[in-house]
């Protein structure tokens, strides 16, 4: 049974493409919808399907951006556009990156859904050519499962080895005091090369078959790092660490001398278990971003400071800046005051640490959207699936830097939820405003509704929903709270006053204020 996964961002078409045929009957599955290119992309890696349905135009990672991603990684997946009349120069370039068909989804027909996907080739897969293809697919699943250090599949080795089932028979099986490893990131100096895509992809080769002479593994690519991994048999640790350096001054002697590319490295300390290579990344990864200095090819786990936590003081002036911040809703000062804590005091600190300052502004977030705009984000995460899945990703973290991206991304959600909650409440602000200039005249609800430009009905409703009680009884008690302001003032007499807060009758206006504050007129004046 071929697989088929979808991925659009419009729910009509995702649920209609489910449900249009019966799929199991015509040798297909649905093993996934997913409404942009993101999730798509992540869910790949979980399983790759045989066949894409995709949108072009989608939040997060467009169609486009997907597409080369299967490409480059998954070649064999058929990919078909789910495309829209105004979107033909997309189209265009997708069909540049060898999408098999594309169909007009607001026109889709069973019948031409189907001719197109039985017309799709699924040739024989060569004997040899299996094994790289799952190969392939592992080492984009391992990359994926060691950004999340809390999976469960890493305290469990029978787990792991049903996942990549090849990379754990390979690496992992006989994993024990006999075996080291060694997690290791490469980086291009910043003046080497240009970048471009054809030297990214010889690079990648010529990585991969160099680590692979040393019996080590390039896993990928990801934020500008080559990612991989050593595994040392019978040796001790001093002779392992030796050895492993050897490798990577091989690694880089090749690429200077193949590619004109000047690479760096940074190296995790030895750990003997299989298991613990998201430890590893983590550790590669920091050495990088903890040394600035260009003129040393090759950084070890030991050549990071000692990192500490906060003291009490830093904690308390850190969290009373963030509050202020927030509170006042400065949200560029407050990404930019971030940044250079992240470059300064952040750099001294544990991840742990980092991760709980993250946490902490993500807190005051949820507090200030919670307090000031009753906006929940945890419990409305139906809402904010993006939102909460970053806040998440706090908890834990695979870098510095991957922790400063994600809170700021967070804050931009937030700000825009702000954003959102302001211009729905910008008609009750305008309300109250033309309450405050008007009460002293004669004012009815339509003149209101009027004013900011909604019905009789429901601008009563809206009202009432935000302020809990009618119109005409808000206005009353504004009136009458006025109306105590004035009574201070004893040389003002009861009709002038009532005349002042927009009551032309005085004895309506003395009714109004014993039901409204419970005690007469003189009553009051006499307090």
């Amino acid at each position: 049974m071929r697989t088929i996964m979808i991925a659009d961002d419009e729910k009509l078409v995702r649920v209609g493409l489910q449900s249009i045929v019966n799929w199991e009957q015509h040798g297909y599955e649905i093993i996934g919808a997913y409404k942009n290119g993101e999730e798509a992309w992540e869910a790949v890696q979980e399983r790759c399907p045989d066949i894409l349905l995709t949108d072009i135009r989608m939040p997060r990672m467009d169609g486009i951006s997907l597409i080369a991603q299967l490409k480059k990684y998954y070649p064999h997946v058929h990919v078909v556009i789910l495309s829209s009349y105004e979107d033909f120069e997309y189209t265009r370039k997708a069909i540049q990156l060898n999408v098999r068909d594309y169909l007009i989804k607001h026109e889709l027909e069973a019948d031409e859904l189907m001719r197109v996907l039985n017309a799709l080739n699924y040739p024989a897969m060569e004997r040899e050519e299996a094994p790289v293809s799952l190969m392939l697919q592992e080492k984009q699943k391992l990359l994926f499962l060691t950004r999340q250090s809390g999976h469960e599949i890493w305290r469990n080795e029978v787990l792991l080895a049903n996942e990549i089932p090849l990379m754990f028979h390979r690496f992992g099986t006989v994993a024990g005091d006999r075996h080291v490893f060694y997690w290791l990131s490469f980086r291009e100096l910043a003046a080497a090369g240009n970048g471009s895509e054809q030297e990214s992809k010889a690079l990648s080769v010529l990585l991969e078959e160099t680590l692979e002479r040393f019996h080590a593994c390039l896993v990928g690519f990801e934020a500008g790092t080559y990612l991989g991994f050593i595994r040392m048999t019978d040796l001790p640790l001093a002779a392992a660490k030796q050895e492993a350096g050897k490798i990577v001054e091989e690694v880089q002697r090749t690429a200077k001398d193949s590619l004109n590319t000047e690479l760096i490295c940074g190296l995790s300390k030895g750990f003997h278990q299989f298991t613990s290579l998201p430890a590893g990344r983590k550790e590669a990864a920091n050495v990088l971003e903890s040394n600035d200095s260009q003129t040393k090819a090759v950084f070890w786990n030991e050549d990071l400071p000692e990192l500490r936590s906060f003291s009490e003081t830093e904690w308390i002036g850190l969290y009373h800046q963030v509050k202020n911040m927030l509170g006042n809703e400065q949200f560029d000062q407050l990404v930019l005051w971030i940044r250079l804590q992240f470059q300064s005091v952040l750099t001294e600190v544990n991840l742990q640490e980092a991760a709980r300052f993250a946490q902490m502004i993500a807190q005051k977030l949820i507090d200030l959207l919670m307090e000031k705009y009753q906006v929940d984000l945890i419990r409305q995460n139906k809402d904010f699936p993006e939102v909460n899945e970053q806040l998440k990703q706090l908890q834990h973290p695979g870098s510095n830097n991957e922790l400063l991206q994600i809170l700021i991304q967070v804050l931009q959600a937030g700000q825009a939820v702000i954003g959102e909650q302001k211009e729905k409440k910008r008609w009750i602000m305008k309300t109250y405003a033309f309450i405050e200039a008007n009460y002293r005249q004669p004012l009815r609800l339509e003149q209101v509704a009027r004013h900011v430009s909604l019905s009789e009905n429901y601008f009563s409703q809206r009202f009432h929903q935000e302020t809990g009680s009618s119109f005409s009884d808000y206005l009353m008690t504004y009136r009458i709270e006025k109306a105590k302001e004035l009574f201070l003032d004893d040389r003002l007499s009861t009709e002038e006053i009532a005349d002042r807060v927009g009551y032309a009758n005085p004895n309506y206006f003395i009714r109004v204020f014993k039901k409204i504050t419970g005690i007469t007129v003189s009553e009051y004046r006499r307090k």
